[in-house]
């Protein structure tokens, strides 16, 4: 089906698209032995910061930090129109689907003398999904109804979801309280180089979450630990992506 066409160059048209990414996430711990020290500004090397602790299990005072590759896929569907007085100019709109799959570490133990910590580490899934708006720019020596060179760039806004649920946070919310959350909005940035024929593409691009989901938070008290909060936060940092389309 042929939606519309414009003097010359790449066609408008309706497109979906498929595509394999390869990531980045970032897993953040961070608890400390009062609220006032919960503010960001603090150092490995501090020595004003404590061992915080919640019931059996330690966690350092400082903030602790990993990051892990994710491995997955993408689906968008969306449509494409050009300029007809500035044909090597476009836009196109689209919702998109991504997952991904890894493994992040999420808790450290410690023993009372601090000098020995075990890294232990849970599967996790990643879901994000949304919709976007991308510039679509095709230089004119290149913008050819039956062939197209350019690049692209665009934000998108949407969510991002966390699963399964991670049985040691829910642990945590079963005998201390806290807030568990899974999902939350998120903003993207997205550019990289297009180039295809009249019916099929191809993307070579990087998208980037720029809010990180705020998983667990917890201001714990007790009378040997008094005023021990607690933060664990995930981010997906970035995604490479290949990707394949067809236009209608």
């Amino acid at each position: 089906m042929r939606v519309g066409t414009t003097q010359h160059g790449e066609r408008n048209a309706f497109f979906v698209g498929a595509d394999y990414q390869l990531g980045m996430m970032t897993s953040n711990e961070q608890a400390c032995a009062s609220s006032a020290q919960c503010n960001g500004a603090r150092s490995e090397t501090d020595t004003s910061i404590s061992w915080g602790n919640m019931g059996s299990q330690s966690f350092r005072g400082a903030l602790n930090s990993r990051s892990h590759v994710t491995n997955g896929f993408g689906i968008m569907v969306g449509y494409k129109h050009f300029f007809k007085k500035l044909p090597e100019v476009g836009l196109r709109y689209y919702g998109f689907f991504d997952y991904a799959g890894t493994d992040y570490r999420y808790y450290k133990t410690l023993n009372p003398n601090g000098d020995w910590a075990q890294s232990i580490y849970n599967p996790t899934n990643i879901f994000a999904y949304g919709v976007g708006t991308d510039f679509l720019f095709n230089p004119k020596r290149f913008n050819k109804e039956n062939f197209h060179f350019g690049f692209f760039a665009g934000v998108a806004i949407g969510g991002t979801s966390w699963g399964p649920m991670n049985r040691y946070y829910q642990s945590l919310v079963e005998n201390y309280g806290g807030h568990l959350r899974v999902s939350s909005f998120n903003f993207f940035f997205n550019g990289g180089i297009r180039f295809g024929t009249k019916h099929n593409g191809f993307e070579i691009g990087i998208k980037v979450p720029t809010i990180p989901t705020n998983y667990y938070a917890l201001n714990y008290y007790s009378s040997v630990h008094p005023g021990t909060p607690y933060r664990a936060n995930l981010q997906r940092n970035f995604v490479f992506y290949w990707r394949y389309l067809i236009s209608f």
